[in-house]
């Protein structure tokens, strides 16, 4: 028996109607509803972390381009503006 077929115990509860679409979805695969929910999660996990790493990726890389240097307060002040701004009602 490899490690990937040892679980430690998790109990998730679902609610009934996400419950009936995992149950569902599964069934249309052919597969257990334990084994659709674990390859779930693991394309999300995997997905997750690709997105952390493309952010990171992002933000570098706008790190390394040339810009205009803003004094903290004078951003803040345009924030603040920004935020006045939108909590105003529309007219």
């Amino acid at each position: 028996m490899s490690d990937d077929d040892v679980h430690d115990p998790l109990l998730v509860t679902l609610p009934a109607a996400l419950a009936a679409r995992v149950q569902a979805l599964a069934a249309a695969r052919g597969i257990t509803a334990e084994a659709f929910v674990l390859d779930q999660l693991a394309l999300a996990l995997d997905d997750g972390a690709a997105a952390i790493d493309d952010d990171w990726a992002e933000d570098l890389r706008r790190l390394s381009e040339g810009g205009e240097c803003v004094p903290a307060e004078a951003a803040f002040d345009r924030l603040e503006a920004h935020l006045a701004a939108a909590r105003l009602p529309a007219k």
